[in-house]
């Protein structure tokens, strides 16, 4: 059986190589593409893994720029063989320094039928075919979460709303129950952003007076915890927990402001800048982290906590059709934690690594 690892950009490419693939009877293995994003879809792509023969990888830009890719292929330890995308010409780069270079998707099929074990390479059956895109069925889903999101938009003036106390550069609303400190920047000069990612606990009490439905990564008892970051929230249910408070996402230039302070040069949002397991999580083994408290790890210079690693965060920034999220989370490499490294999700899709911050436009009191 051969795993294909690839970018969610290049779905319609890999799923018309999976039907030649099936054509031939070589059995193979998709990320499932799914109306809405499963929190826990690692631990499908990691069963699949333990049975696959043949990693294909499939070489583009959009693979390079995506954690999620680079987590799948760090996480299998058997024979890998790379193919790049017709038109992707950087030469002899790949997704791996260590990685002998890809090979054109031309003669994919016999390229990677002469790659397998030789007790695979006979011609059987055709075998089953991808499953197909469910682009509709999703787009119907992004309407109706973005309709309930406008619904409750109207109807959030009614909700109890907690005190917001200034201290100098810092803001607290409701007694501690969240913590925030203010950042500049041109278009936002009195921005208060949350000095860290909403907790399991705040999400509760936001759970308590609405009719949104808890996420599903609470069906895990170690995703519950009081004090760490909730995760498996979709972009529309964190705008509407933000809303609740009276504000909103930050955009990707307010977190870049907060992470990054008056500091240009910063690589990362740690207490030196520098990256350690001492100072941030990051780079653990593949579907198997679970998101630390965000003060389980020093703030950075300006006070905010977990704005590298552990947990990504969605900003309020469009990407295309989907969401810009930053940070990087407990399983990526180094290279997706730092402060420049973005990604997007589209605003339906879950993950167990993606949590979110509050953004407040408020000016404080004169002394």
């Amino acid at each position: 059986m051969v795993f294909i690892s690839h970018s969610r950009d290049d779905r319609a490419l890999v799923v018309a190589l999976a039907r030649e693939l099936a054509d031939e009877g070589i059995a193979c293995v998709l990320d499932p593409e799914l109306v809405e994003g499963d929190p826990f879809w690692r631990d499908a792509v990691e069963a699949s893994l333990a049975e696959c023969e043949l990693m294909v990888g499939v070489v583009s830009e959009n693979a390079l720029a995506s954690p999620w890719v680079e987590q799948e292929q760090r996480a299998y330890t058997g024979r890998k063989l790379w193919l790049a995308r017709a038109g992707w010409n950087r030469g002899g780069e790949t997704l791996h320094p260590r990685r002998d270079c890809p090979l054109p998707l031309g003669e994919a099929t016999q390229i990677i039928r002469d790659a397998l074990p030789a007790h695979s390479r006979r011609r059987r059956k055709r075998a089953g075919m991808a499953a197909p895109l469910q682009s509709e069925a999703r787009v119907a889903r992004v309407r109706e979460t973005a309709a309930k999101l406008e619904t409750f938009r109207a109807s959030v003036s009614r909700l109890p709303r907690l005190r917001l106390d200034f201290d100098g550069d810092r803001a607290s609303i409701g007694e501690g129950f969240l913590e925030l400190r203010r950042i500049a920047t041109p278009r936002a000069p009195s921005a208060w952003i949350g000095t860290q990612p909403v907790s399991n606990a705040q999400y509760r009490a936001f759970l308590a007076l609405t009719d949104y439905p808890p996420p599903p990564t609470w069906s895990r008892t170690v995703f519950c915890t009081d004090d760490a970051p909730v995760t498996g929230v979709n972009w529309y249910e964190a705008c509407a927990f933000a809303l609740w408070m009276r504000g909103s996402l930050p955009s990707e230039t307010e977190w870049v402001q907060a992470a990054r302070g008056a500091e240009p040069r910063r690589v990362y949002a740690t207490a030196t800048g520098e990256l350690d397991v001492r100072l941030a999580c990051y780079g653990q083994p593949f579907a198997d982290a679970v998101p630390a408290p965000a003060t389980a790890h020093p703030p950075n210079a300006e006070g905010f906590h977990g704005m590298c690693g552990n947990t990504w965060d969605w900003c309020a920034s469009p990407w295309h059709s989907h969401r810009a999220i930053r940070g990087g989370g407990a399983m990526d490499a180094p290279r997706f934690c730092a402060i420049g490294s973005r990604y997007r999700n589209a605003p339906i899709d879950r993950d167990c690594c993606v949590g979110f911050r509050v953004k407040i436009d408020a000016v404080s009191p004169m002394k």
